[in-house]
């Protein structure tokens, strides 16, 4: 069955669904869930309440650790074993997820309605299976068998070998239902690894749930691995950055880095991370020397081509958020220079540009669903406090949409971004070519 048919025909699978169907697999080392979750889950007290739904809550998705090892998640309500099915080149298997319970304090009704998929505040089960010894480019297929609903497959690419063609997509901001269309121009490209720049759901949005919104990436979780950097917006609610972007996303990229910045290695790219919400990047010590090691690792590693750096807030944009910090952007430039990082994908403006400074292509793309933003809300404030960078911007668009990157085999890397209303390409640059 060809990877695209298997894709639509497991999407079917799980439309009904009070809340999101999907899966994960493979058995493995220790888990990378974070070790303050704990480790036994008590039995449910509270039967017939909406927290005993014994369907999955959000996932599965797959993200990318070390070289070789992967982990695939998916959430529940309750604490009982869910059927997972890994298939490889070498066989299939049935590895047993491995449970952690917390107690989510965050919660948001959608306004009492059940059709808006509500967060409940509660004991939350995320069940993980770690999978490993992944051949380079290898394809594996999962699925997800829960107690309630339809099981739910799926499929991911493991880090091609460096000089393999591969395609990633950048999509940020999103929110309820209005992402719908850019999700879905992403899963018609059917990119090999998806990156989210941030901004996953937004508190003005009373609709804007986790629970929602986890389901709407099932088009693209379902065929790729799913990279997610953190927004400003993931601290809008209480408890919303620890018990929901920490606790889900916890332990991307490689071990040792924190659970808000990280790295990885996929085809020869470098991908690293950044959290510029925390703190100021100008300023976090701690996050600039891990950067400055990583960028000092990836220069000495024959086998990664060049780094991409990604963070939410952009250095560089001409919308409402300019100037922005120029320590923050100095502290990216400099690095960016000296290192030869030929690209910095960023989101938070709700629109599209593109600039060229100094052989960096920084590309904003903020363009998931959430309201739109004018590109050049702030340009004349930039043309009189900085007007020498007024030539530095390549393109700009005021609409929805997603960045797709092909790398090809020789090394070149085509930035292609499309509308979402109809699928044109607005923009298209080489770069390392």
């Amino acid at each position: 069955m060809r990877r695209r048919d298997f894709l639509r025909r497991s999407l079917g699978a799980g439309a009904g669904l009070f809340l999101p169907a999907q899966l994960l697999g493979c058995d493995g080392d220790p888990s990378p869930l974070d070790a303050g979750f704990d480790a036994h889950v008590e039995p449910r007290p509270d039967a017939g309440s909406p927290l005993d739904f014994r369907g999955l809550t959000k996932g599965p998705w797959v993200q990318l650790t070390s070289p070789g090892r992967a982990h695939l998640r998916f959430e529940t309500y309750v604490d009982a074993a869910v059927p997972v099915r890994i298939g490889r080149a070498s066989g299939d298997d049935a590895p047993e997820a491995a449970q952690r319970g917390f107690d989510v304090r965050y919660e948001r009704d959608a306004l009492g309605m059940a059709a808006r998929l509500p967060d409940f505040a509660g004991r939350h089960v995320l069940h993980e299976v770690v999978l490993e010894d992944l051949a380079p480019g290898e394809q594996v297929e999962w699925t997800v068998t829960p107690a309630e609903g339809p099981p739910v497959s799926g499929s991911f690419l493991a880090s091609p070998e460096t000089g393999t063609p591969f395609s990633f997509a950048w999509l940020a901001d999103t929110s309820v239902p209005f992402s719908d269309p850019s999700v879905e121009l992403v899963a018609r490209h059917a990119p090999d690894l998806v990156l989210h720049g941030g901004d996953i759901t937004y508190a003005a949005n009373p609709f804007d749930t986790w629970n929602a919104m986890m389901r709407g990436f099932s088009p693209i979780t379902q065929q790729a691995a799913f990279m997610v950097t953190i927004g400003n917006h993931e601290f809008d609610m209480a408890h919303e950055v620890d018990h929901m972007y920490d606790r889900l996303f916890g332990g991307q990229g490689a071990p040792g880095a924190s659970p808000r910045h990280f790295a990885y290695t996929f085809g020869g790219i470098r991908f690293i991370h950044l959290d510029s919400e925390t703190s100021s990047l100008a300023t976090d010590a701690a996050q600039l020397a891990w950067l400055d090691a990583e960028l000092e690792a990836a220069r000495a590693d024959a086998d990664v081509r060049f780094p991409v750096l990604a963070f939410h807030r952009p250095t560089y944009t001409f919308s409402r958020h300019a100037p922005g910090s120029l320590a923050q952007r100095e502290a990216v430039h400099t690095r960016c220079v000296e290192h030869g990082v030929p690209l910095v994908l960023a989101g938070h403006v709700h629109a599209y540009e593109r600039f060229a400074v100094d052989g960096v292509t920084y590309l904003i793309d903020g363009g998931g669903g959430a309201v739109l933003y004018d590109p050049d809300e702030d340009l004349e404030d930039v043309r009189a406090a900085r007007p020498e960078e007024i030539a530095l911007r390549q393109a700009a668009s005021r609409s929805h949409g997603t960045t797709i990157a092909q790398v090809d085999a020789d090394g070149a890397l085509t930035l292609t971004r499309y509308a979402a209303e109809d699928g044109a390409m607005q923009d298209r640059v080489v770069i390392m070519g």
